[in-house]
């Protein structure tokens, strides 16, 4: 199969199952394997997200909740990793992270010096913890860390830019935090008329003035359940590299500086 427009090329294998149909698609050195990712893929290529083809696929395709409840996602990228990693920040706190050192297996595996975090809420306080809503979609995939594994240990240090100073601070997962994150449970959102199955496998940590930090797990049609709460330590401003130079260069304060300069930090409130 031949797209003009892009010049591309697809080769397509499409097999019978039980079950419906497997579909197999080669486009240059990438391979498409589950029904969904083909059939969308060549929807987007011939300007055909408007037929029914995709909600076909919604309703045969139902193997993860990705596609089920987000068939137009990033539906390939669910079943890669068995737990997200997610950072936030109270309301007008921008942090600006400098370290994530993840410890799942016998790996360690490290992200340094390249990310702010911004919430801009009008209107809303940040006096208290905000835990993470609960899904009903499929997350924003891009602003996830992943874990392959079960994460053990998770070290993070950043930068509290209401204070202009830097905390670390190192919590550890235990077993309740495994089997959140690798058990099914039922869920209140229903599916052809059943009860549909998920998992809290999305870690939020939320770092707060002062170096508090508290962490939750989440999952799509599941309420948070909070895990850790902990108290940063605090350690010495380090040089900026290039990345965390670049980062900062078009970051604008003036809402954070705004909001403090009106309400304060509430420091007592974490």
């Amino acid at each position: 199969m031949f797209n003009p427009a892009s010049g591309s090329r697809f080769n397509l294998h499409i097999e019978g199952t039980p079950h419906g149909f497997k579909v197999l698609a080669f486009a240059g050195n990438e391979t498409l394997s589950t029904p969904c990712a083909v059939l969308i893929r060549l929807a987007k290529l011939f300007a055909l997200a408007s037929l029914g083809l995709l909600s076909g696929c919604e309703a045969i395709v139902c193997s993860t909740m990705i596609n089920c409840f987000d068939p137009l996602g990033r539906a390939a990228s669910w079943p890669d990793d068995v737990a997200y990693l997610g950072l936030k920040t109270p309301n007008y706190m921008d942090a600006h992270i400098l370290l994530v050192e993840r410890v799942y297996g016998s790996t360690t595996a490290r992200d340094s010096g390249s990310t702010l975090i911004e919430t801009r809420t009008p209107g809303q306080l940040a006096n208290g913890w905000t835990p993470p809503a609960s899904l009903q979609t499929a997350p924003s995939f891009p602003k996830y860390i992943g874990f392959p594994e079960p994460p053990t240990k998770l070290t993070v240090e950043w930068i509290s830019l209401p204070e202009n100073r830097a905390y670390r601070t190192v919590t550890v997962f235990g077993f309740s935090t495994f089997r959140h994150l690798t058990r099914e449970v039922e869920t209140s959102c229903m599916r052809n008329e059943k009860p549909v199955s998920s998992k809290r496998n999305i870690i939020t940590v939320a770092l707060a003035p002062g170096g508090k930090v508290k962490a939750w797990v989440s999952g799509i049609c599941l309420p948070a359940i909070e895990i850790a709460m902990k108290q940063g330590v605090p350690i010495a401003m380090k040089e900026l590299t290039e990345n965390s130079s670049q980062a900062l260069k078009d970051y604008d304060p003036e809402p954070m500086n705004r909001y403090i300069k009106t309400h304060g930090i509430p420091y007592d409130s974490w």
